[in-house]
């Protein structure tokens, strides 16, 4: 879905595989009324507009330097009793 240009309207799936969101997450943006959809039958439909503004307005700006990360040394394992 990444490589593709997105639809007018996109399925919930459609929408977490794109955002990379979970599916509870997007349903929990639904029922808090955060991500906008309708419903054609049965199904839900997110607008492409509306997907886009809310993966923007979620993501927080990439930090594209590296990080060192420190590891302590692993305790020593306690010898067998014999």
């Amino acid at each position: 879905m990444r490589d593709t240009p997105l639809p007018a309207v996109l399925t919930v799936r459609d929408f977490v595989d794109w955002s990379r969101v979970s599916l509870t997450k997007a349903y929990a943006l639904m029922a808090a009324g955060d991500l906008f959809f309708f419903k054609v039958g049965g199904r839900r439909y997110i607008r492409r507009d509306e997907a886009k503004a809310k993966r923007l307005e979620d993501k927080p700006p990439l930090n594209l330097s590296p990080k060192v990360i420190k590891m302590s040394p692993r305790p020593a394992l306690p010898k067998p009793v014999e």
